[in-house]
């Protein structure tokens, strides 16, 4: 098939790559304005199957409405487009809202002319999504179940593997390279800023084990391009950049008297990089707040890394139960933008990390973890979006 990809970067990535390993023809793009350019090029539109649309699905959600072609979202503009054209258009999106309730569809905050939308897309097609959790949000948004199909963001499991015996004796390069120390246990994170991956969370838990293991030490892999650009909350409260957020990590792991044994590296998020970082550590930890399925979940699970992070959402989905350790927040409480989110108990994140700690310690347990990732989120299973654009087309043609 011949495929244009439009929409989220990162996943896009990993997309991308299943789609070509399967032999397809892909050709990725950023927006609206990137799909005229492909359309208004005879050469490049020749012979398309498929527009696959990727994200998340702001453009329909209540008041977010940003990025539109003539004031209709761009996803419903470009889908319309692509059908006009014989052209199969396949959306493929994460969580309609992340945790946080506020970002998630607010019956008060539908609009007829996002009602209007959702109307069209469901009686013109189906959508796919990437966990069953995502089912659930599009549901509260008025998408019926039966317009959706579950398709998983894929990965490369040969490239993110458990190390072979080489591989681990590079820790030891990897330690002096980075200006790391040696002989510790390594928990670690990689995200854009360690907060958006419950960066600080698992500080404050780390803080309680610090007298019970002296040799714990935490990794984290931050994107070295932060912004200072100021960010801005649903209800228009100027919140804190990226450079921000993470000068506020690093004080408080200062406070919490962990100086000498957090490690904050700006480095790069590019694929081919990422098992080294893996490498690096002994468990994934990812307590997010901010997210509902991130990439590295995924990954360091591939890698044969245990996962800590919270029960619930689309975490109950991607984790490995033979080698993952969740736990369940113990209540909600209000943040500065009014967004009501996950209540952090230390005491029951510093519980996890002991837990993941035995696990990772245990013979056997990572290549169970590999094994079990692998039958859901390896990329030769990319097989289910081209089913779901089979499917589509036999739709469109009655």
């Amino acid at each position: 098939m011949k495929l244009l990809v439009v929409g989220h970067p990162a996943r896009g990535r990993e997309l991308n790559f299943a789609l070509s390993k399967a032999g397809h023809e892909v050709m990725p793009v950023g927006g609206a304005a990137a799909y005229a350019k492909v359309m208004n090029d005879p050469g490049l539109a020749r012979g398309l199957d498929a527009v696959i649309l990727g994200g998340t699905w702001h453009q329909l959600t209540g008041k977010i409405m940003a990025g539109s072609v003539d004031g209709v979202p761009f996803p419903v503009a470009i889908a319309r487009d692509a059908e006009s054209r014989g052209i199969v258009p396949i959306w493929w999106y994460g969580s309609n809202g992340c945790p946080h309730l506020s970002y998630n569809p607010d019956p008060a905050q539908r609009t007829a002319e996002h009602d209007k939308y959702v109307a069209w897309m469901c009686e013109r097609q189906f959508i796919t999504v990437l966990a069953p959790y995502c089912v659930d949000t599009y549901e509260q948004s008025g998408v019926p179940r039966d317009k959706m199909r579950v398709v998983p963001t894929l990965f490369d499991s040969d490239l993110f593997h458990v190390p072979n015996a080489s591989e681990r004796a590079g820790r030891q390069r990897l330690c002096h390279e980075w200006d790391l120390p040696e002989g510790k246990f390594w928990m670690g994170t990689i995200g854009n800023t360690p907060n958006s991956k419950g960066g600080d969370d698992t500080l404050r838990a780390m803080a309680l084990l610090a007298r019970e293991m002296p040799d714990l030490h935490y990794f984290i892999h931050h994107s070295p391009l932060l912004t200072n650009v100021k960010a801005v909350g649903p209800d228009g409260h100027i919140g804190n950049s990226e450079a921000d957020v993470l000068r506020l990590s690093k004080e408080l792991a200062v406070r919490l008297g962990l100086k000498d044994r957090v490690h904050f590296r700006g480095m790069s998020v590019e694929r081919r990089f990422m098992p080294w970082s893996y490498r690096m550590m002994d468990v994934y930890c990812s307590p997010s707040k901010a997210e509902n399925l991130g990439q590295p979940l995924i990954e360091s699970q591939l890698c044969g890394l245990p996962l800590v992070t919270y029960k619930g959402f689309s975490f109950d989905f991607c984790a490995c139960p033979h080698s993952t350790t969740q736990y369940a927040p113990s209540g909600t409480v209000t943040d500065d933008w009014g967004l009501v989110i996950p209540e952090t108990n230390p005491a029951d994140l510093a519980d996890a990390i002991r837990k993941a700690r035995d696990i990772a310690e245990t013979p056997g347990m990572a290549d169970i973890t590999h094994e079990w990732a692998a039958r859901t989120f390896d990329h030769r299973n990319i097989t289910k979006m081209i089913d779901a654009i089979e499917e589509y087309r036999s739709l469109l043609n009655g």
